[in-house]
């Protein structure tokens, strides 16, 4: 199966990172700031839809990481401008699938970003728990931890009022 950028345009470079689960791909085309997402039904991939961040900025990013668990799908844009102009200081965008249609459901961000975390750079997810509660991790290699730019991942699970941090 080949699987193609959503309109084909020099340059896209659909796959810049990809994850699967189950029967859906996701594939970030993040110079265009798109997130490819193909499906299996009845045996045939098919591109189901392009998520696209409503929120988002110019050069921010968006499609830099992805990964899927169930019906989500989380996109980072770890160069997504924060409060005040600060640049670089980076989201992760949760998209949920219900029925057949994708919709934008949260923008995941630090608390008190800066200059340069980079949130979002790599994200992760899966269904954990007795309950399969929606686990988000998404990393910030430019946070300033125990040194500056020591970097650190940071953990959301959907609570039943919205997103916490863990």
């Amino acid at each position: 199966m080949l699987f193609r950028s959503p309109d084909g345009v020099a340059g896209d470079q659909l796959g810049a990172t990809v994850s699967t689960c189950g029967g859906t791909i996701v594939a970030g085309v993040p110079r265009r700031r798109l997130a490819a997402v193909f499906e299996r039904r009845e045996g045939t991939w098919t591109r189901a839809t392009t998520l696209a961040d409503a929120d988002g900025a110019a050069a921010d990013g968006f499609g830099s990481s992805v990964c899927c668990a169930g019906p989500l799908v989380v996109v980072g844009a770890p160069s997504r401008p924060g409060p005040s102009g600060m640049t670089k200081a980076g989201a992760a965008v949760v998209f949920e699938r219900s029925a057949a249609a994708w919709r934008q459901a949260a923008t995941l961000a630090l608390e008190s970003p800066r200059t340069g975390d980079n949130f979002g750079y790599a994200v992760a997810a899966r269904m954990a728990g007795p309950d399969a509660r929606p686990v988000i991790v998404a990393s910030a290699p430019g946070f300033d931890a125990a040194s500056t730019d020591g970097g650190a991942a940071f953990a959301w699970s959907r609570q039943p009022d919205g997103w916490r941090r863990m």
